[in-house]
């Protein structure tokens, strides 16, 4: 769906956007024992209709153009980081999930990565406790150094 959007076809597909099409494609991204409550997308879904706030996905799709003109830089910054890094990460996640957590590991295997086996794209939602925890663990870790 996200090439769709920053495609020439991207502006008229939100336009036919609706609050079902959104919660079908937005609970893809979380894991299958997480998942929103009708309720819950009805919430996300208002925030995101404020003032036709759709019409803004194509243009905040432009990370992916960003991810590959500035990849080299921030390459670096992963594989010299200046400070101590650390991932927590929905393992389920299709976008980012457990993918990108063995690929983190690759490039640096001391970037702490916690991994989250029941959450998809967003652990502080659906294990807010799991992450909670990964992060305070490595704040403490690190504030001695």
């Amino acid at each position: 769906m996200q090439e769709l959007l920053i495609g020439p076809g991207g502006p008229e597909i939100v336009k036919r956007m609706t609050r079902e099409t959104f919660g079908r494609g937005f609970s893809e991204i979380f894991g299958p024992d997480t998942q929103p409550s009708a309720s819950e997308l009805d919430a996300y879904w208002a925030v995101i209709d404020e003032n036709k706030g759709q019409r803004v996905q194509p243009a905040l799709l432009a990370y992916m153009a960003e991810r590959r003109e500035h990849a080299e830089a921030w390459r670096k910054v992963l594989t010299e980081p200046p400070c101590p890094l650390a991932m927590i990460n929905g393992t389920l996640d299709p976008v980012s999930g457990g993918h990108l957590a063995d690929a983190l590991n690759a490039l640096n295997p001391d970037i702490a990565v916690t991994r989250i086996a029941t959450a998809g794209h967003y652990p502080q939602i659906e294990a807010s406790g799991e992450m909670f925890a990964a992060f305070t663990a490595f704040r403490d870790e690190t504030a001695e150094d």
